[in-house]
């Protein structure tokens, strides 16, 4: 091992002669694959290693953080671009071993939702971009290896510009008509704080049934910005219409968050009357903190989560200033995120449901659910070093 080689951190080593993974007791064992490990780019699952999800680059799949090829038509593992030994891991799940559902990029997502032309206030300096609970979800779910599709409304003036956003990703989007593109200010008003001030300079059209037909994908992920967007009687309209519909997601916000276009497009945030015949639609409801009181009436974020689960939703998935909670029903799953940047604050949630999605792989069977929440932490962190999106990294989280 070369001089620059870092120590394996889970612990274990490959015996290219065997073919395997060997599991190595002491501490500090070298990695023999010449690349870095760590916990966000191979997994230790029921004593097994595993793959995580793989993006697509030019036709050929990779892992995303940068460590092993694999073959696109036959999905076996080939060796490492720097001549490292081949990759032996040959499951494409984060499940167990008896677990084989398919490799990520093979899931397809669908995101509903309006993309926004932002203004963004960081602690009194002001800047502008393109955002929206979809663009942050539908990139980042892309860059982590998911087949995705954003179904939006915007202008026609500004579909070329989202269009441009959304391409690097491969992000297959629908742009649906509408008269304006939602505007949304998000003022800062003080750094590395959950403190936020928002208003709407304008609101595109809402969706409609017909803008729901002819969805092919085994996720779909409602991600509006405000109530009306998605009108309630659309929600058990998805699975109705596209029997390929397995597993729906809903944020919170679309269906608590008011916009009142009267008066400066100030918004205040109001329980949904509906939630008691609509929550039993969702297999994964994600809220916030604040959400969750808004919803329940209940301060303490985990026993608002219980009732929302009381009251239909399968799973709950809850975002808060330092990390994100689980609650399936049985049990609370914890991951904390690391530092941020204000100017990255925006999307957090968005990249939370989008990385869970990821990791979860949610296509039947037993999976980690520990497994799942902790990478979607580690991936929302490091979006949270930047503004816009998360990126594709060239290196492990």
């Amino acid at each position: 091992m070369e001089e620059n080689q870092q120590q394996c951190p889970v612990r274990h080593i490959w015996e290219p002669q065997q073919g395997q993974v060997q599991q190595q007791a002491s501490t500090g064992s070298e990695c023999p694959v010449r690349n870095t490990w760590d916990t966000s780019s191979l997994y230790h699952t029921n004593g097994q290693f595993q793959h995580p999800p793989i993006s697509q680059t030019n036709g050929q799949a990779r892992c995303p953080m940068g460590y092993f090829s694999i073959s696109a038509s036959s999905g076996a593992p080939a060796s490492s671009s720097d001549g490292a030994p081949k990759c032996p891991f040959a499951s494409l799940s984060l499940g167990s071993s008896t677990d084989r559902r398919a490799p990520p990029e093979q899931l397809r997502l669908t995101i509903l939702g309006h993309v926004t032309n932002d203004i963004n206030i960081f602690v009194g300096k002001e800047t502008r971009a393109q955002g929206g609970g979809v663009l942050f979800s539908g990139v980042a779910a892309s860059n982590l290896g998911m087949n995705v599709e954003v179904v939006t409304k915007c202008s026609a003036e500004d579909k070329p510009v989202f269009q441009k956003i959304f391409a690097p990703s491969g992000t297959k989007v629908q742009f649906l008509p509408s008269q304006e593109t939602t505007c949304c200010e998000n003022n800062y008003p003080k750094p590395n704080s959950d403190e936020r001030v928002q208003r709407f300079h304008a609101v595109g059209a809402p969706f409609t049934v017909d803008d729901l037909k002819h969805i092919e994908s085994t996720i779909v992920h409602i991600n509006p910005l405000s109530y009306g967007e998605f009108p309630d009687e659309l929600i058990p309209k998805i699975k109705e219409l596209n029997p390929s519909v397995q597993y729906l997601v809903a944020d919170a916000q679309g269906f608590i968050r008011h916009i009142d276009m009267q008066n400066g497009g100030k918004i205040s945030h109001k329980d949904w009357a509906a939630k008691e015949q609509y929550l039993k639609y969702f297999d994964l409801f994600k809220v916030d903190d604040k959400e969750a009181t808004v919803l329940t009436g209940e301060k303490d974020m985990k026993r608002a989560m219980q009732i929302l689960h009381e009251k239909g939703a399968k799973m709950v998935l809850g975002t808060y200033n330092a990390g994100v909670l689980l609650f399936d029903g049985n049990i609370f799953y914890q991951a904390s995120f690391g530092p941020w940047k204000v100017e990255g604050r925006t999307g957090r949630g968005d990249t939370v449901t989008a990385s869970f999605l990821a990791a979860a792989g949610l296509s039947g069977g037993p999976w980690k659910r520990n497994v799942a929440l902790e990478f979607a932490a580690r991936v929302t962190t490091t979006k949270m070093q930047y503004p816009g999106p998360y990126r594709r990294p060239t290196a492990s989280l």
